[in-house]
C-alpha cells in the first residue's frame, strides 16, 4: 500500500489515513522501518516504509483506488521479484525486508 502525505500531515497520519481510504483498516500497529528520498527518472519522492502484519481474519474493504489490488505472499513475492512485477523502487525495499526478514518475527505458514 502507498499514498502521498497531505499537507500538514505526519507520515504516520498519512499511513493511518491511506490504510483507511484504501483497504478500510483502522485498527493496527505500524512499526517505522526506514526514511529516504528514492530518485527515480520521473520523480523524485520522501518514502516513509512501515511495517505492519494483520491478522488472516481481518476483513479487507478495497476501495475503487485499489481495484485489482491484492495481498501477496512473501513467498510469491521472492519467486517473481526479478520479473518486472514490481517497481523497482519496491524491489529495493524487499530485497532490504530480505535481510531483515529474522527479526520481523513474521508468523509462521
Amino acid at each position: 500500500m502507498g499514498g502521498h502525505i497531505d499537507l500538514g500531515e505526519t507520515p504516520e497520519q498519512a499511513l493511518l489515513r491511506e490504510a483507511r481510504e484504501e483497504l478500510g483498516l483502522s485498527e493496527f500497529k505500524a512499526t517505522p522501518l526506514w526514511q529516504y528520498v528514492h530518485t527515480s527518472p520521473i520523480e523524485t519522492e520522501w518514502v516513509s516504509s512501515y511495517y505492519t502484519v494483520i491478522p488472516e481474519s481481518t476483513a479487507i474493504h478495497p476501495s475503487e483506488e485499489t481495484d485489482g489490488g491484492r495481498f501477496w505472499e512473501w513467498e510469491e513475492i521472492e519467486q517473481q521479484l526479478e520479473l518486472e512485477v514490481f517497481t523497482p523502487n519496491f524491489v529495493a525495499e524487499f530485497k532490504r525486508l530480505q535481510q531483515m526478514r529474522p527479526s520481523l518475527h513474521l508468523p509462521e505458514k
